[in-house]
This record gives C-alpha cells, sequence and structure tokens, in this order.
C-alpha cells in the first residue's frame, strides 16, 4: 500500500502509526524542495521503514521553474527573493534553477522517484532536459554556506 501526502506531518502521523510493512512508498508532495524542508523528518522515517519515496512538488508549485507562483499562489516577496538566491547559486555553476530544483529533490537515498507536473508538451521535454546535467557536491556546501540549507 503507498500513501500519498501533501503534509509531511501527517505522513510521519500515519509512518508512526502502523507497524513496518504496512506501506511501501509515499508520494511527499512540496514537502522536499529548494524551498521548503518540512519533509525531511518523513524521509528519515521512509527510510527507517524502508519505505521508498516519490518526491513531488520539486519546483515548489512553479517558482523554482520561473512561474511567480508558490503553493499555488502568487509568491510572497520573501519566497521569491529566496528562489532568486537559488538561481544565482544555480547559474553560478553554469546550470538552471530548475535542474539544481530536480537534482535536490532526488539526493535523498530513500527517494527513488520525482513527479513532475506538466500543463503542455514542451514542458515534458523540458523536463527531461533537466536530466541531462551533473550538479556538483559543492553546489550544496555553497548553499550551506549562504544560508539556503541547514
Amino acid at each position: 500500500v503507498g500513501l500519498g501526502m501533501g503534509s509531511a506531518q501527517f505522513a510521519l502521523r500515519y509512518l508512526r502509526k502502523y507497524p513496518k510493512g504496512t506501506f511501501d512508498s509515499l508520494m511527499l508532495a512540496g514537502s522536499w524542495n529548494l524551498l521548503d524542508q518540512d519533509g525531511f523528518e518523513a524521509l528519515r522515517e521512509c527510510q527507517r521503514l524502508e519505505v521508498r519515496v516519490v518526491n513531488a512538488g520539486v519546483f515548489a508549485s512553479g517558482i523554482l521553474w520561473g512561474s511567480p507562483t508558490y503553493r499555488y499562489t502568487e509568491a510572497p516577496p520573501e519566497v521569491y527573493a529566496r528562489a532568486s538566491l537559488w538561481g544565482d547559486l544555480a547559474r553560478e555553476f553554469g546550470l538552471s534553477l530548475p535542474q539544481v530544483a530536480l537534482a535536490f529533490a532526488l539526493l535523498p537515498e530513500v527517494v527513488n522517484k520525482a513527479a513532475v507536473g506538466c500543463s503542455r508538451p514542451e514542458q515534458v521535454v523540458g523536463n527531461v532536459a533537466l536530466c541531462t546535467g551533473t550538479v556538483p557536491p559543492v553546489l550544496w556546501v555553497r548553499a550551506k554556506e549562504r544560508g539556503l540549507l541547514a
């Protein structure tokens, strides 16, 4: 049985409520991306329970792809500013913000897939193209140094 949750807290509650082996997968939406790492504890619990994770919402409702939306509404200035800092860092390494966002989404060992949304055919092509680059580990070090990651 798989779970699908938009809340890391609810996912964690169910993962802890039922015995190991009850769930084999979790689709966690919007809780593990460059702007929101609220899903960290749920990911750790999935690792402990051997529950594979499909990470959804990796572009934070579009702001990490260049859209002005975050959590399906207009992004507040502080979120837009943080996304801009991530974009600056990505460009320093010759990468796009979406490339870095997708790479981050797949960093945890327990995450075996990322689900990305597409509303037009060209977005499918664009999402596939994101898989061609490599994000150097030093980028994550720089992100921590700049306070972008805890």
